[in-house]
């Protein structure tokens, strides 16, 4: 039988499997492998060898390529994690006998890493141990701050353009159906739900691509691609180097990946939470009605993996991994027919209502896990709009956060924000003090026009816990919120009580008390209101 390039690589690996190949000590060395690459696990360090295939969407055919590659990998991944990427190095010696390094003839090039436990990756931590909530919240607001830095697109390039969208989400269809014929029903159906979702989502893309938001992006951003090690954050590392056009994304599209992955492994309360924190470090709300789309293409794009990983393990006769692949396929194509249901749930207007301090940030964010909705802070957009980043503190900038005419800009913009995402279809809870009437009134009147159920969640403390947890946050120093004693006292008097209408949407909650999030979320969620609410302009 004819050896293939394939055949000599896996060869050449095996014999790597040797402890004395290295440079450094290595008493055994672990082999995984991926449908384009093989790493070796030594000692403390890791390689990556990429198998010599032709896949279309990527060519590592030759040597040369795949040396090209390796070295576009190491410089694009330290942009995302410079402490794992090292170098990389040639594999000399002879086939039956190879090393790492030296200066003979070279059979292979790999890229040289630190090397990190596999158990660590989140798609095997996501189910058993998944990091604790605070660690996600950080990654999804270092991850929005990473894409806002990231490089353009260049300047009349057609990377990230409507038309190129369409091309890569139609290009998987068709290296699914070549290599399974037999799933041409059901790839044609979520081929045409895609097209039709194309044609309609043809100016959001336009827009996308023309307003900035096409960046040099990780490309390949699901949980397998992530890791957190004890004492460290959530890590990003292996971006997508081989494909310019499959790199210089929207930077939706390449959270969009991690989402759908979330909803995979059934964590869509992170997946929410992951969301609505991205979305705020990144300062972008309006691309949400793309956002399921996204979705979909990302879980073809895995489909493909899948498919391309069962053709792999069918010619080496290989069972157990056949098995996993057709399953792993059949889940992702389950989640593409999913996000491409036009059936989506009613969006819900949720209003916090109370004094600094009483707990509104709190439960905004634990109702954004159990509603899937996406959150907006007073505190943050305030700042936003005098030029500062969340945590930049306004007293030192010289600024004067808490005017009137601060409060009157900051709520327009609250409003212009909730009405994208409310036309996007996603459920908002608007995280402010509400405290006068006259900022309420639009947010209601919104709904009332959208014909949309809204409600208003009056929190209360006792005003002792109230200042007692205002000294506290202002001592941690962690929170957007700049609101300090003096300014709970001006609000506990300037306070205007829900008026008749607005206390029929109203739910009172004691936030000393425990309280049932699921339940509320529920309550919340079977709400149909608009019919019931009165002429919310009379008082």
């Amino acid at each position: 039988m004819t050896s293939t390039p394939l055949d000599t690589t896996r060869a050449l690996v095996e014999a790597l499997r040797d402890p004395d190949a290295y440079p450094h000590e290595a008493t055994q060395v672990e082999v995984l492998e991926t449908h384009i690459s093989f790493i070796l696990l030594a000692g403390h360090h890791a390689y990556k060898i990429l198998k010599p295939v032709d896949l279309g969407f990527l060519d590592f055919s030759t040597l040369a390529r795949r040396r090209e590659d390796c070295e576009r990998a190491l410089l694009l991944n330290r942009r995302f994690n410079p402490r794992l990427y090292r170098e990389v190095v040639p594999i000399t010696g002879t086939p039956d006998h190879p090393r790492i390094g030296g200066r003979e003839a070279v059979l292979e090039y790999a890229l040289h890493m630190e090397r990190f436990d596999p158990a660590c990756t989140l798609d095997r931590r996501i189910e058993r141990q998944p990091p604790p909530r605070p660690a996600w919240d950080d990654f999804a607001r270092r991850l929005g701050e990473i894409h806002a830095e990231l490089p353009r697109a260049p300047e009349c390039s057609r990377f990230g353009s409507p038309e190129l969208v369409r091309r890569h989400m139609l290009d998987n269809f068709e290296a699914v159906l070549s290599r399974l014929p037999a799933l041409e029903d059901r790839i044609g159906a979520l081929e045409r739900a895609t097209r039709e979702c194309l044609d309609a989502s043809e100016n959001d893309l336009d827009l996308r691509w023309r307003g900035g938001w096409i960046r040099e992006c990780h490309g390949d951003l699901h949980l397998a691609n992530l890791l957190q090690e004890p004492g460290r954050p959530i890590e990003l590392f292996d971006c997508l180097e081989f494909s310019d056009t499959l790199r210089i994304i929207d930077t939706l599209s390449d959270v969009a990946f991690l989402l759908m992955d979330l909803d995979l492994h059934g964590r869509g309360d992170l997946h929410h939470r992951v969301l609505s924190q991205y979305l705020e470090a990144a300062n972008d709300y309006m691309g949400l009605t793309l956002l399921r789309p996204y979705q979909a293409y990302r879980a073809m794009v895995r489909a493909k993996v899948a498919a391309i990983e069962l053709e792999q393990a069918r010619a080496r006769d290989a069972a157990e991994e056949e098995r996993r692949a057709r399953q792993a396929l059949e889940s992702h194509l389950l989640l593409a027919e999913h996000y491409l249901d036009e059936r989506t749930q009613t969006p819900l207007l949720l209003l916090m209502h109370g004094v600094t301090g009483s707990g509104k940030s709190r439960l905004a964010l634990d109702l954004v896990e159990a509603l899937g909705a996406v959150r907006l802070r007073s505190d943050v957009e305030r700042k936003r709009l005098l030029g500062l980043a969340p945590e930049d503190d306004t007293r030192q900038a010289g600024r004067n956060a808490y005017t009137p005419a601060m409060h009157r800009a900051t709520y327009r913009r609250l409003l212009a924000l909730a009405f994208g995402i409310l036309d996007a279809g996603y459920p908002v809870i608007v995280d402010a003090t509400f405290l006068r009437r006259e900022y309420r009134l639009p947010f209601l009147q919104l709904a009332q026009r959208l014909g949309l159920p809204v409600r208003i969640l009056h929190l209360t403390a006792p005003e002792a816990v109230l200042r007692e947890r205002v000294v506290q946050r202002a001592r941690a120093g962690s929170d957007p919120s700049e609101a300090g004693l003096e300014v709970l006292a001006h609000q506990m008097e300037a306070i205007e009580p829900l008026t008749e209408a607005e206390r029929a949407l109203a739910i009172g909650i004691d936030t000393t008390r425990p309280l049932d999030v699921e339940a509320l979320a529920q309550e919340l969620d079977a709400a149909h209101v608009t019919q019931r609410i009165p002429d919310v302009s009379q008082k």
